[in-house]
């Protein structure tokens, strides 16, 4: 039987371009404004919520952009912005309670972020003032770690990995022993690609017993690039042990984005781990068959392709799997 090729099968050569128009049709969509919501819970110096709070939210580059809310009895707020892609400013007030602001926030576009606030009573930030001179520095300079390592989380969250980084080293600088830090930092530089540094810092996170889990998965895919196979390994063993499924997830995205860089070696390697963890996995079944149809493997790729659609009958990839098996059955 002969390789599946374009030219051979127009049809499905046909439904390929439009993805591809889709894709980019979204692609345009995507460079222009995009939603954004914030939300949670305000609350006061005990952890108490606090009803009534009004929350301005202005755009710096905008002068005429102001927007308010207030949250309601129980604490809770929500915002939404119709551009998430710029930085905008927030204060905060009530009355009997002490006003602050934030500067540079980015809400995270097409999601729902959530972030609890604390507004002191102006008694609390009374005594804070007076208890300020006789307070231990040390315990002062933690306080001020958490406040710039909040700060970097909102960062993040908004996509600004510049100021977050920034945000994250200040906050260890101020308190190294600051555990989080190290973790956000691994997941900061897993986005960048710095897998050396993403790698560094996970490791301070796992030795502090922070965030573990998440952390062996940055490991994975950290030593996984720098070619150290033995680490790599080591991680996802850790993985698996802890939680099967989520190391599923972690090698099939892993393989996707190998099969969408066309990368094809990579994927089927990642695809196969994958099913070696969970054989039920259904689109890994599904990409898998198509790796094969590529390497000319017509007999594993309809292995894979039905196994698919026994597990997935209605996933929106099912016809195109029936269209792929009827060609292979050709």
């Amino acid at each position: 039987m002969k390789r599946h090729t374009t030219r051979q099968h127009p049809r499905l050569a046909l439904q390929l371009l439009l993805v591809a128009a889709l894709v980019l049709g979204l692609a345009a969509t995507a460079s222009a404004q995009l939603p954004g919501t914030l939300f949670g819970v305000i609350q006061d110096e005990n952890g108490e919520p606090v009803g009534g709070v009004k929350i301005v939210i202005t755009d710096p580059e905008r002068a005429d952009f102001v927007q308010e809310e207030t949250s309601d009895k129980r604490g809770r707020y929500r915002i939404f912005v119709t551009n998430a892609t710029v930085p905008y400013s927030f204060k905060f007030s009530k009355e009997g309670y002490q006003q602050f602001e934030l500067n540079g926030v980015k809400i995270g576009a097409r999601q729902d972020t959530r972030r609890n606030f604390t507004i002191k009573s102006l008694e609390a930030a009374a005594a804070d003032a007076q208890a300020a001179g006789t307070a231990d520095p040390a315990e002062i300079a933690k306080g001020a770690a958490t406040e710039i390592y909040n700060q970097g989380v909102m960062a993040l969250n908004g996509g600004d990995l510049d100021t977050a980084e920034a945000a994250f080293l200040e906050a260890l600088d101020k308190q190294a022993d600051l555990a989080l830090a190290h973790a956000a930092l691994a997941r900061l530089y897993l986005r960048q690609e710095s897998w050396a540094k993403a790698a560094e810092q996970a490791e301070l996170a796992v030795a502090a017993d922070v965030d573990v889990d998440s952390m062996q998965q940055v490991l994975y895919s950290s030593y996984s690039a720098l070619g150290d196979s033995e680490k790599a390994d080591a991680a996802l063993k850790k993985m698996q042990a802890a939680n099967p499924e989520a190391a599923s997830v972690n090698l099939y995205n892993e393989a996707a984005d190998a099969y969408n860089n066309g990368d094809m070696a990579t994927a089927k390697d990642g695809l196969t781990r994958v099913l070696s963890v969970d054989p039920d996995h259904a689109k890994a079944n599904y990409m898998l068959g198509l790796v094969l149809i590529g390497e000319g493997d017509n007999a594993g790729a309809k292995t894979h392709l039905e196994r698919f659609l026994e597990l997935a009958p209605d996933d929106p990839d099912a016809a195109t799997a029936q269209e792929m098996l009827q060609y292979l059955d050709g």
